[in-house]
């Protein structure tokens, strides 16, 4: 249909970059959630932790990522859903719950 663009157009597919490493940032309010899924991450082989931080503003406009993942409830004035409006139709959003 015309106006309507794919999900991630223009976004590098992690298997066709040289390294293949999937580049991810963590955005919880909550530093010790923060710090656990750092540690949980950095055990996996393949995966660059690029970013992690508690406001998504912090990640900028187009951040370097292929996966962002996002506490759902990050505080009284921001919530899951604004950012994934805003960032969903470029990068893939993975929702976390503690």
């Amino acid at each position: 249909m015309p106006g309507l663009t794919e999900p991630h157009a223009g976004r590098t597919d992690p298997a066709d970059r040289p390294d293949a490493r999937i580049r991810v940032a963590v955005v919880d309010d909550h530093p010790i959630a923060r710090q656990g899924l750092a540690r949980i991450l950095e055990g996996a082989g393949n995966i660059d932790l690029v970013a992690s931080c508690a406001d998504p503003n912090e990640l900028g406009p187009e951040p370097p990522i292929d996966v962002l993942l996002l506490d759902l409830y990050l505080n009284a004035h921001m919530m899951a859903l604004d950012v994934i409006t805003k960032i969903s139709a470029r990068v893939p959003v993975l929702v976390i719950s503690a």
